[in-house]
């Protein structure tokens, strides 16, 4: 039989998540963190994921604008290897806005999951 770890040890990636420890430190079943450390960490999680998108956006900008002026300047010969860097950095931001949706998303079940806390608690 496997022995468990304690739930410090354990490799949970999320407060919240079972970690499996028998007689943890948070309860006979240990969940490792109340509700209030899952808002947090998914709030920091959502911003996280914004941060990187706009990053994303950011880069996909200089990529497209200097495929532009590539495009002007380069023999007619490299024209469709540009169009195809192109169409790839317009996947890119399509990425991107998936993830700002996803970080928006996070975001309102925070605040859902903050209302129903305060709820509970008031």
């Amino acid at each position: 039989m496997q022995e468990r770890k304690s739930c410090l040890d354990s490799q949970a990636s999320l407060p919240g998540e079972e970690c499996g420890a028998k007689n943890g430190p948070h309860g006979k079943t240990c969940s490792r963190a109340d509700t209030g450390e899952v808002i947090e960490v998914r709030a920091k999680r959502a911003k996280l994921i914004e941060e990187i998108s706009y990053q994303l956006t950011d880069l996909i900008t200089i990529i497209s604008g200097r495929v532009e002026i590539l495009n002007e300047r380069v023999p007619g010969i490299f024209v469709e290897d540009l169009q195809t860097i192109r169409k790839a950095a317009m996947k890119g931001v399509e990425f991107s806005k998936q993830l700002r949706l996803a970080a928006l998303a996070c975001r309102r079940e925070i605040g859902g999951m903050h209302d129903s806390v305060g709820k509970c608690l008031g």
